[in-house]
């Protein structure tokens, strides 16, 4: 407005806001070059407006990507074929506004290709070092660097202790213990900077233990197996090999497994080799199972017996030892220790004035122990003059001197 003439001019001014678009780049991740894969789509973090994309609000045009192996679909998604070689790979894209076709932006998609991550399972004896050699996943011409995936060349678990040797390969030194440790192995080229992640599984399993023992027959014995060290007695359970508990018949005794682990065993009156019996042991703690394989030898049991005698004939004393072989094919050894009982042999000397009684008589006697004693009576002729003895009676008064003549 002009204010000495009071004359004003009016302009409309109309502002034009073009629409705003932006394509920002994606950076994508297939684990398996072999088995290939499909990545999410280009659009997902790309803005219209400010606001994120609507895919029916755009125009998708792709680009040339470096790899023909890859190919964008109309979603935006990227499909990587299978066999795609392990590499760092992009493809450029380009969205324009429907509204404002005008109205373009260009981004670009980053996609790695790895190798898969290998899973090994390695089975290490409890006494073995054990060395382990990886494949290179890169090719001829490639520089590997191999350590663990926390950057170390040495770590201790749980059952072995493992060291990346400098030839790249793993040594695994059993710690004695039964059990699995999982190991992450991550080896780099040095020329393409790509690096390939191996997750190795290390077993270390029980060994198959045998125990012998001897059972006398009619005899009950108890044979209890030994877990490994790594086990869990808390959490262990006990079966027989063909997962069956209890009582279990043999050829030629029974058997009762108990929730320790301990067999008793009773053995019939028959002498041999009975059936193995199989004892399988497993920890839900570690996911280990340990087998005991039982060898029991039934034996004659000794029957020996002490007899103890007595005899009154000499000829009959001292020890005699009988063997008797039973039914079953076992021996009893009778032992017969025989004694003399006491006897006498008495000898009496007599005399008799009557020549028919002289001469010996032997007697024997029976005795209280059933043994003999013999008397040996041996009687000799007194002298005549012994014998003949005349007996005179004389009569004398009180008071009268008297003479006898003989």
């Amino acid at each position: 407005c002009d204010a000495v003439s009071g004359l004003c001019d009016t302009t409309i001014i109309v502002v034009v806001v073009p629409e705003d678009i932006d394509a920002i780049d994606d950076h994508f991740t297939v684990t398996d070059g072999n088995a290939g894969g499909t990545t999410p789509s280009v659009l997902d973090n790309d803005k219209l407006n400010g606001n994120p994309v609507n895919p029916s609000d755009v125009t998708l045009t792709p680009g040339t990507p470096s790899n023909p192996a890859l190919v964008m679909n109309p979603d935006g998604t990227i499909t990587v074929a299978p066999g795609t070689p392990v590499g760092e790979y992009n493809y450029p894209y380009t969205i324009c506004s429907v509204a404002s076709p005008s109205v373009c932006d260009t981004a670009r998609a980053y996609i790695t290709v790895k190798a898969p991550t290998d899973t090994i399972i390695d089975s290490v004896c409890r006494t073995c070092v054990d060395t382990l050699c990886l494949d290179n996943p890169f090719g001829t011409g490639s520089v590997v660097t191999t350590t663990l995936c926390d950057g170390s060349t040495s770590s201790t678990g749980t059952v072995v202790t493992t060291t990346v040797l400098p030839t790249g390969c793993l040594e695994f030194t059993p710690t004695g213990v039964i059990g699995r440790d999982t190991l992450c192995v991550v080896q780099c080229d040095a020329v393409s900077g790509l690096c390939d992640t191996t997750i190795i599984v290390v077993v270390v399993p029980p060994t198959l233990d045998t125990i012998q023992d001897t059972v006398a027959t009619d005899s009950t014995i108890k044979v209890c197996v030994v877990l490994e060290n790594g086990f869990n007695p808390l959490t262990t359970t006990y079966t027989y090999c063909d997962g069956s508990t209890g009582t279990q018949a043999g050829t030629l005794g029974t058997a009762v497994l108990d929730n320790q682990g301990c067999v008793t065993y009773t053995a019939g009156n028959n002498p041999g080799n009975e059936n193995p019996i199989c004892v399988v042991a497993c920890d839900a703690s570690s996911g280990m199972c340990d087998t005991t394989i039982i060898n029991i030898i039934i034996v004659c049991s000794i029957d020996s017996t002490t007899v103890n005698a007595t005899s009154c004939n000499p000829a009959d004393t001292g020890t005699v030892v009988q063997t008797l072989t039973g039914a079953n094919g076992c021996d009893s050894v009778v032992t017969t220790i025989t004694t003399l009982l006491p006897s006498t042999a008495t000898t009496v000397n007599a005399t008799s004035c009557n020549p028919a009684d002289t001469g010996t008589v032997v007697q024997t006697l029976t005795g209280a122990n059933g043994c003999d004693s013999v008397v040996t009576t041996i009687t000799t002729l007194l002298p005549y003059d012994i014998c003949n003895t005349d007996t005179i009676v004389d009569s004398i008064c009180k008071t009268c001197p008297d003479t006898l003549c003989i």
